[in-house]
């Protein structure tokens, strides 16, 4: 993928240097409060390897996870395609990014990013993202990149405190390219 640069920051392929910053941000309460049991506050650097290694298997399944690096190359974040289904040709949005580079713009800028690439290279015809209904801001990113609210999955899955609600947006390639 050929990255553009946002205040200093750029998407890259994931590599095991990433594992400890991944592993610090998967247990930042404040960014995985709105992000489910599952690739949240991990108890060891294995744990954070792991998903080092699946981000690395996912564009031969279809998707693609890239991390989003600061002027010094180092992990701020991550956002990319997972759970390709090849039959329906959707594919799911993910993304998560350290406190500290919140209200800057970089993840709609990076996903703008992924969604071209996605979109050109592969054959989507729906993106989608689940939101927890509190994700205020999340919620604003999807609708900025023309992403469109479906509706909300009852008790969907499960959450730190018990079953939790979740928003479906969705973007389809025809709204994408009449962009």
């Amino acid at each position: 993928m050929t990255t553009l640069t946002h205040e200093g920051c750029r998407l890259r392929p994931a590599d095991m240097q990433d594992a400890q910053a991944l592993f610090e941000i998967t247990n930042d309460a404040e960014v995985m409060r709105y992000y489910g049991l599952a690739g949240s506050f991990y108890s060891n650097l294995e744990e954070a390897a792991d998903e080092i290694r699946w981000f690395q298997g996912l564009e031969a399944q279809g998707g693609g996870r890239w991390v989003i690096a600061d002027s010094d190359n180092r992990y701020i974040g991550d956002i990319g395609f997972f759970d390709y289904n090849a039959e329906n040709k959707t594919v799911e949005l993910g993304y998560k990014l350290v406190s500290s580079h919140w209200n800057r713009g970089l993840t709609s800028f990076f996903m703008r990013q992924v969604l071209a690439w996605g979109f050109a290279n592969r054959d989507y015809n729906r993106v989608y993202a689940y939101v927890e209904p509190e994700n205020i801001a999340s919620k604003a990113v999807l609708t900025r990149n023309a992403f469109v609210r479906e509706g909300l999955l009852r008790d969907v899955e499960r959450g730190r405190a018990g079953f939790i609600d979740l928003e479906v947006y969705s973007l389809l390639r025809r709204e994408y390219l009449a962009a």
